[in-house]
């Protein structure tokens, strides 16, 4: 009986769930069997997450907190020394993009490896403008094009936000109005120098489309008529320019917001199947004026588990925007060690995820990482698990004393460090609960996933088969050890009948 019953158990424990639900997914009818199995599952998989954060506490309380990714946080004090201060463009909240963008480069500037914004823009700021006078990047909008510009100053240092769902179902952008005409805006012999160009055109709101013509590409936008066309030429700098009646095959050659975004942001990674990811269905990505290959794109998004815990962090999802190609999306963190290390490779192997050769990270097939917790339990500071942390207004003090030519008050020993820049104010999105305590904010979650990746750190969780195996063998060897001092098995024909079942069963698993 004994043996029988660590059988069904090791069945149950090899079917457990390994990661963040999707919520989208329909249960089995729990009169079914695969609904009663699940049931079950679900219920032992509760047990195991009760011990699974006992022992995360215990870990955090031999660990030695991370220095090496600073949080800046724009807390509630931060909000009130704007609105009482003398800047009347941050006195209320959100903040005009171009100060965020001086923020960053502030930070830069103060040493910080790498800065990540935790905050999503997919639509234009606020403050947004178009200038019809002016052409090319100066005709788009003003706020926006000013944080892109001030994170070009300093490539390779900034990685922004993007945000994805996995449930509902896939939507396509509406085709809006009807563009009968085109105009043509230039000739390119290199895909990224039309694609900078086509992004001004869907800067302005209107469609572009790359059209092959040889070894090189024609970029063209979309408008109504033909004067709409000669101003939309002249606004960006192509005098007399080619207008032509649109055809139905440039609808091949259309390019999107999100195929620029995916363009930059998707990742190779050699050794993994990207049918085993999480497929999300949505995405909310930066503004077009906003994407520029001298930033990194990562996910912000952290699902939690059944029990609504934030446990992990999916560092790789596939997005398939039309149900074909594939593209893999990295996590915010990712994102950031990919540019710290100075790489596009990844590679995965053996149950972790290479960063080029500098660091590696356990990961399982579905993309989904567990964190290490550096802390026994959530302080209350902004930090989280994080040995420090900076408030945003002594940041925004050093960027104005040096616009101002003064030296900068603060010293805040950024050097070689990497920064993420996130709101944990009342007006931050909701807080989260992890298995060190909830009230966690996201972006002390994330710092805590780059804390572990830049280790090359994290928690290696056995694969199901080896629960599986383990649960069943302590059942037999409880069964023999029940068996051998019973009657049963002092007779031959008992001991013959115990080691039978226990073949028997073994050859089912095989």
């Amino acid at each position: 009986m004994a043996a029988l019953f660590g059988c069904l158990l090791g069945l149950l424990v090899s079917q457990r769930v390994t990661g963040p639900t999707r919520l989208d997914d329909t249960p089995a009818p729990l009169l079914s069997p695969s609904g009663f199995i699940d049931g079950l599952s679900h219920w032992l998989d509760g047990g195991e997450r009760v011990f699974y954060d006992w022992r995360i506490r215990q870990l955090g309380e031999v660990s030695e907190r991370s220095d090496r990714v600073v949080l800046v946080s724009i807390d509630d004090d931060t909000l009130a020394e704007a609105q009482q201060g003398p800047r009347a463009d941050i006195a209320a909240y959100p903040w005009p993009r171009q100060v965020m963008g001086g923020m960053v480069h502030r930070l830069v500037e103060e040493g910080a490896s790498v800065v990540m914004l935790d905050f999503a823009y997919p639509e234009l700021s606020p403050r947004a403008c178009v200038t019809p006078t002016r052409s090319g990047r100066g005709a788009l909008s003003q706020d926006d094009d000013a944080l892109r510009a001030l994170l070009d100053q300093d490539p390779g240092h900034s990685v922004l936000a993007f945000r994805w769902g996995a449930e509902g179902t896939r939507t396509l952008p509406p085709t809006g109005r009807l563009w009968p005409y085109r105009v043509r805006l230039g000739s390119y012999s290199g895909v990224t120098d039309a694609r900078a160009r086509a992004q001004s055109v869907l800067a302005l709101q209107r469609p572009a489309f790359l059209i092959p013509v040889g070894k090189g590409l024609e970029v063209w936008a979309g408008v109504a008529d033909e004067g709409e066309g000669r101003s939309l030429g002249e606004q960006l700098g192509t005098a007399a320019a080619s207008i032509q009646e649109r055809r139905a095959a440039d609808d091949a050659f259309r390019v999107a917001p999100s195929d620029l975004f995916l363009a930059l942001a998707s990742v190779q990674v050699q050794g993994l199947d990207p049918e085993k990811l999480l497929e999300v269905r949505q995405l909310q990505h930066p503004v077009t004026p906003l994407l520029s290959p001298a930033s990194g794109y990562g996910a912000t998004t952290l699902p939690g588990d059944s029990d609504g815990v934030v446990r992990g962090v999916p560092h790789l999802v596939a997005y398939s925007p039309h149900g074909g190609e594939r593209y893999v999306l990295p996590s915010l963190p990712l994102a950031a060690a990919m540019r710290l290390a100075g790489t596009q490779k990844l590679r995965y192997a053996d149950g972790r995820l290479y960063i080029g050769d500098k660091y590696s990270v356990p990961m399982d097939a579905s993309g989904y990482s567990l964190l290490r917790w550096e802390a026994p339990s959530a302080t209350r500071g902004a930090r989280g698990p994080l040995a420090r942390s900076i408030r945003a207004w002594n940041v925004l003090l050093n960027l104005f004393d040096t616009q101002e030519a003064r030296p900068a008050r603060f010293d805040h020993d950024l050097d070689g460090r990497a920064v993420i820049l996130t709101n944990t104010s009342s007006y931050a999105p909701e807080r989260r609960v992890t298995p060190i305590g909830p009230g966690i904010a996201n972006g002390a979650v994330l710092g805590q996933a780059l804390a572990n990746i830049l280790a090359s750190d994290g928690i290696v969780r056995a694969p199901p088969k080896v629960d599986m195996l383990a649960t069943m063998g302590l059942a037999f060897i409880g069964a023999f050890l029940a068996l051998s001092c019973s009657w049963l098995l002092r007779s031959v024909g008992g001991a013959f009948l115990f080691v039978c079942v226990a073949v028997a069963a073994g050859a089912g698993y095989v």
